[in-house]
C-alpha cells in the first residue's frame, strides 16, 4: 500500500469503476487486482484510487512483457497496430473549433474505413465515453473510443486526427491536445489489447507528438507510427 503521489493529484484520478470501464472488466476484478498489488493503485481511506498515467504505463509494460510473435497470433492484431489504418482515415487540420468538432471529424474518418456505417451511433458512443472523463493525456495525445464494443464491428478500427494548433480537450494539465487516435474494438478483450499497444507507442512521447504536428502526408504519418512501434517492440524483446 502506498500514499497518493503528487502526480496522482495533478493527473486524472480514476475510480474502480473508471478503471473497469477502461480495461473492460468488472469492478470486482479491478478491486481484486488492487488488493493483490497487481495494478498501480493508492488507498485513500477505504477507497482505491488510480492515476490514469500510471495505468497507461502499466498497460505499456504488460504489452512489452509478452512474447510478441505468439501474442500477435493469438490476439488477431498485425505486427504493428498501425497497419490497421489506411490514409483515408488520417487527417491533418490547421485548427478545430472545439471538442465536439474533433469527435465529429474522427467519426467521419472512422466511417471512411467501411468497417462501420452508423455515424450517429458511433458518435453517440464516443461522446458518452468522453462525458465520463476525458481521454486526453498531458503529452498532447487523446484516445477517444466508444464506451462499449459496437454492434456490427468485425475488425479493429483506427482513425487519426492531427490538429496543428491544438484544441482544449480536457487534458489533466489544462493544455491543448494535438493528436487524436480513435480506436474501436469488436470485443472487450481486443479493446484492452489495442489500448496497451497504443500506450506503448505514445506514452511519454512528446517529441513524437511534436513531429506528427509538422507532418502533412497521411501515408508518411502512418509509416512513422509503424516505425516507432517496431522500435518499441525491438526494445521490449531486448529486455
Amino acid at each position: 500500500m502506498r500514499n497518493p503521489s503528487v502526480a496522482s493529484v495533478m493527473n486524472n484520478v480514476l475510480t474502480v469503476q473508471d478503471v473497469a470501464e477502461m480495461l473492460k472488466v468488472c469492478p470486482r476484478t479491478v478491486l481484486n487486482m488492487a488488493n493483490r498489488g497487481e495494478i498501480p493503485a493508492s488507498r485513500i481511506g477505504h477507497l482505491w484510487r488510480f492515476d490514469e498515467s500510471e495505468i497507461l504505463s502499466w498497460l505499456k509494460v504488460k504489452s512489452e512483457s509478452r512474447p510478441q510473435q505468439k501474442s500477435n497470433i493469438l490476439n488477431g492484431l498485425p505486427p504493428s497496430i498501425m497497419e490497421l489504418i489506411t490514409p483515408d482515415c488520417v487527417r491533418v487540420q490547421k485548427s478545430v473549433v472545439d471538442k465536439r468538432h474533433v469527435l465529429e471529424d474522427l467519426t467521419t474518418l472512422a466511417i471512411r474505413s467501411g468497417r462501420l456505417t452508423d455515424y450517429t451511433a458511433l458518435l453517440r458512443s464516443i461522446e458518452e465515453r468522453e462525458s465520463m472523463f476525458s481521454t486526453a493525456m498531458d503529452e498532447g495525445i487523446a484516445f477517444p473510443h466508444p464506451r462499449r464494443p459496437l454492434e456490427g464491428l468485425q475488425e479493429p478500427l483506427l482513425a487519426i486526427l492531427i490538429v496543428e494548433q491544438g484544441v482544449i480537450f480536457g487534458a489533466p494539465c489544462g493544455g491543448k491536445t494535438y493528436v487524436f487516435v480513435l480506436f474501436c474494438a469488436p470485443d472487450d478483450s481486443a479493446h484492452v489489447r489495442m489500448l496497451a499497444r497504443l500506450a506503448r507507442i505514445f506514452y511519454q512521447q512528446k517529441k513524437l507528438i511534436s513531429k506528427l504536428r509538422r507532418m502533412q502526408n497521411p501515408e508518411l504519418i502512418i509509416q512513422e507510427l509503424i516505425n516507432v512501434e517496431r522500435e518499441k517492440i525491438a526494445e521490449g524483446c531486448q529486455k
